[in-house]
């Protein structure tokens, strides 16, 4: 839950299971004993609150669209670019020319807008950035690669009968996890200050970070697959 970002400050909020349905499924509150399905199959939907929320993380569910418009934004679509509601904020923040002490998860969606209307420190190195922020959300995004191969380790350590077994993929997440966060605060640093610090930045450092993230995605890759 820590490397997918599922907590919080308040630890009382911290589920004790997280549930991932299969994508053919639909679940909805029941009994508490439970001697009617909890689990409704296809074709038998009838529940009045239906709101297509599997629980699922498969493309249907969590694929979903944003629409901007307004000066300095491109008028184009854009299917190839992948950004998270976190990237809105710091878009929309930038256009006015404004700033704050909120610290952004996102980054800004330089693909969209127009070279004039983002500040000369993100135009510098746009296409630096740009390949930055594309490894910044494949390490740090809850559905990049880094996530994804999460779910699967995770997913494999509780099916585990063998403690051994859990305590070792267990470790090996934590671990991960450790290590993702340290690579994805520095490149979140180095994001936000070009976006509203008005700082260049160290090339050498940025492509130091990408080959960090590869690294780091290719050990997630491997564990994902031995396990």
């Amino acid at each position: 839950m820590g490397p997918l970002h599922m907590l919080t400050g308040d630890p009382l909020r911290t589920p004790t299971l997280v549930d991932f349905l299969d994508d053919d499924y639909f679940g909805f509150t029941g009994p508490a004993n439970c001697t009617s399905p909890c689990v409704t199959a296809p074709g038998s939907w009838s529940h009045a609150t239906f709101a297509w929320n599997h629980g699922g993380y498969t493309p249907d569910i969590v694929r979903i669209w944003a629409g901007m418009v307004g000066p300095g934004i491109q008028h184009r679509r854009d299917d190839a670019t992948w950004v998270d509601h976190t990237d809105l904020r710091p878009t929309i923040l930038t256009l006015s020319g404004l700033s704050d002490d909120y610290r952004h998860d996102g980054r800004v969606i330089t693909e969209i807008l127009d070279a004039k209307a983002v500040p000369q420190s993100l135009r510098a190195h746009r296409a630096t950035l740009r390949r930055l922020g594309a490894a910044y959300k494949q390490i740090n995004a809850p559905l990049g690669r880094f996530g994804l191969d999460v779910i699967r380790i995770n997913d494999a350590a509780v099916r585990s009968t063998d403690q051994a077994r859990y305590a070792a993929l267990s470790g090996a997440l934590q671990q991960l996890g450790a290590d993702r966060n340290r690579v994805a605060a520095r490149m979140r640093t180095i994001l936000e200050q070009a976006a509203f610090g008005n700082a260049s930045i160290d090339e050498q450092e940025v492509k130091r970070l990408i080959a960090e993230a590869e690294v780091l995605l290719a050990r997630a890759d491997a564990l994902a697959a031995s396990s």
